[in-house]
């Protein structure tokens, strides 16, 4: 069943596999965890915002930077909904995105080859 405590612990094991190094174990929990928390709470949760940043930093290390981005912007929308201004986890999401759009451009930045005359 779609228990919130099973949520958590779905949301549990994506973090203790993500610290094992465990990337696809972790991802699918995580997964397992947002799509439960979906089922069961509002669209503005704050259980919905930890689920969707810790996929951000799972995303970022598996340099999957466009849902890493993607993930990060959606806990970011739901913190600062619910979250008064100066609280931690809003802090952190401004951060995320902030750090996650800034080495996005420099990686994406388009490099001019000249072609070689033949």
């Amino acid at each position: 069943s779609d228990h919130p405590s099973h949520a958590q612990a779905w949301h549990n094991m994506g973090l203790v596999q993500r610290a094992l190094g465990n990337h696809d174990e972790s991802l699918n929990a995580f997964k397992e965890a947002l799509r439960m928390r979906k089922a069961r709470l509002s669209a503005d949760h704050p259980y919905i915002a930890r689920t969707h940043y810790q996929m951000s930093l799972l995303y970022e290390e598996l340099d999957q930077m466009e849902l890493a981005i993607e993930h990060a912007k959606a806990s970011l929308s739901v913190r600062k909904l619910r979250l008064p201004p100066k609280h931690n986890e809003l802090i952190e999401s401004i951060q995320l995105v902030e750090r996650l759009l800034s080495n996005n451009t420099s990686k994406f930045q388009y490099i001019v080859v000249e072609e070689k005359e033949k």
